[in-house]
């Protein structure tokens, strides 16, 4: 498997946290990593190589993006500017390479993704999640009128990629978009996130957000719509609503634990993360925090040594 990761100094141990948990989930599978970076230093860098080393048959490849880019975009909604080297790595990675498994920081490894990282991606430049979270928090649609995505398509996640590297190349994917961004950053509210979804949302392989790019969250099925074969979960404003109405157990089902039991990538999206404050005040804290103080646990017993 090729694995690709960005990271900077705040993000180091998220990120061997998480490479720990994909690692600990494919104990036989040989793999080369690449790991994006323009501020990282050389002790940086040599402690992820002696890191990766301890795997065997993990490999440890650094790309340098370069400084160009930072200097003409600002992050926005607390996103770092690593965000978008997912994108600026792509034609830095050896020709040789025909895909790409890409990883936010921010996620643990829970099963084997093999069938993810070997799907059939046709034509498709890359394979990617819908966005569940924005659903959860009606915030979805907004996103789609924004950057005019019909109403008949949606707006995915690129926290979970396979990249189609010969694809992305023939379409120089990483000039356009970059090119795009310098002219436009200032609308996009999700970095490239929104700049790949207003260019590539009817070129998307679509991926199951629920079994590889699954948020903490609540997941209440909407039962009325099940009847007539749709599948929708409802959103925490319709949640609070039947709550306070005492018609939620009627309409709805809750799959939380169900969806939890299955996923093979648990995702921490947005602002609260595991390993701050606001986790702990979360509700969601209990369920979703303690596999990863686990893989943090164990994976900084041999970052540390």
């Amino acid at each position: 498997m090729n694995i690709l990761f960005a990271t900077n100094r705040k993000f180091i141990e998220p990120a061997a946290t998480m490479l720990y948990s994909l690692f600990e989930s494919h104990p036989g599978i040989d793999m080369d990593i690449y790991l994006a970076y323009s501020n990282l230093s050389e002790e940086d860098l040599e402690r992820f190589a002696s890191y990766i080393a301890a795997f065997p048959g993990k490999v440890f490849h650094p790309i340098y993006v370069g400084e160009e880019f930072q200097d003409k975009v600002e992050a926005h909604n607390h996103i770092s500017i690593e965000s978008y080297y997912r994108v600026l790595a792509l034609p830095l990675l050896p020709e040789s390479l025909d895909r790409i498994l890409y990883l936010d920081s921010d996620l643990v490894v829970r099963g084997d993704l093999s069938d993810l990282y070997h799907m059939d991606l046709g034509e498709a430049p890359f394979s990617a999640a819908e966005d569940i979270i924005g659903i959860l928090n009606d915030f979805h649609q907004a996103n789609m009128y924004r950057l005019s995505i019909p109403a008949n398509r949606s707006y995915f996640n690129t926290g979970v990629m396979v990249f189609n590297l010969p694809v992305t190349r023939e379409m120089h994917m990483t000039e356009y978009i970059i090119d795009r961004v310098y002219e436009n950053y200032e609308r996009y509210e999700y970095n490239e996130q929104d700049a790949l979804n207003e260019v590539y949302y009817n070129k998307v392989r679509y991926i199951d957000w629920d079994i590889y790019n699954f948020p903490p969250g609540l997941y209440y099925l909407d039962m009325k719509e099940l009847e007539v074969g749709k599948v929708r979960f409802l959103s925490y404003k319709e949640i609070k609503e039947l709550q306070a109405s005492g018609e939620l157990e009627g309409h709805a089902r809750d799959m939380t634990s169900q969806l939890y039991a299955q996923n093979k990538i648990l995702h921490y999206m947005g602002k609260s993360k595991p390993w701050d404050s606001l986790a702990e005040e979360s509700d969601l804290f209990r369920a979703f925090t303690p596999i990863y103080r686990e893989m943090n646990e164990k994976a900084m017993k041999i970052w540390t040594r």
